[in-house]
């Protein structure tokens, strides 16, 4: 994985380097290639000849023809058994079946998964607290959670200047 994160970053830098080029900098050299050949007849690369009317090109013919996918000729293995068609569609189905379900039962695992970082504490512990004072009639917040003898607070004159937005 590493590899080819440095590979494809290699590739970014040589395609940022290649924007930073000047149009002027490349040159095209446009050469037109010319036929010496005097008669199209002379020529054998490219002819295509006829084949004969044999029994190899009916055999061809036949075979190409039929388009019935539910012919042997016509399956393509799936790589499990190049000879049994019918093992080979069970076989392969039913490992794309058992992939399938062991990423479901993965997701539900991590889904459903107690909370061993404890990420959810906070939450739970609020509604338990906000349970508890119900229960005992008590305010949800307590106005005297910090005694007012522990609390120091400024002198006015010491925030005359400072604006205060409460």
């Amino acid at each position: 994985m590493a590899g080819l994160l440095r590979t494809i970053s290699g590739q970014g830098r040589i395609l940022t380097s290649l924007g930073r080029l000047q149009p002027s900098s490349f040159s095209c050299t446009c050469i037109r290639t010319i036929s010496t050949s005097k008669n199209k007849k002379e020529t054998t690369i490219g002819a295509i000849q006829p084949m004969p009317n044999t029994k190899d090109l009916k055999k061809l013919e036949e075979h190409f023809a039929d388009d019935d996918p539910t012919k042997d000729k016509n399956w393509i293995s799936a790589g499990i058994s190049y000879t049994d068609k019918e093992m080979d569609t069970f076989v392969y189905q039913g490992y794309a079946a058992m992939l399938s379900l062991i990423f479901v039962a993965f997701g539900f695992v991590l889904y459903y998964q107690p909370d061993h970082l404890m990420q959810d504490w906070a939450l739970r512990e609020a509604y338990l607290e906000i349970e508890h004072r119900e229960k005992n009639g008590l305010p949800l917040v307590d106005p005297n959670l910090i005694p007012l003898d522990q609390i120091s607070l400024p002198d006015e004159s010491e925030i005359q200047d400072i604006n205060i937005i409460i």
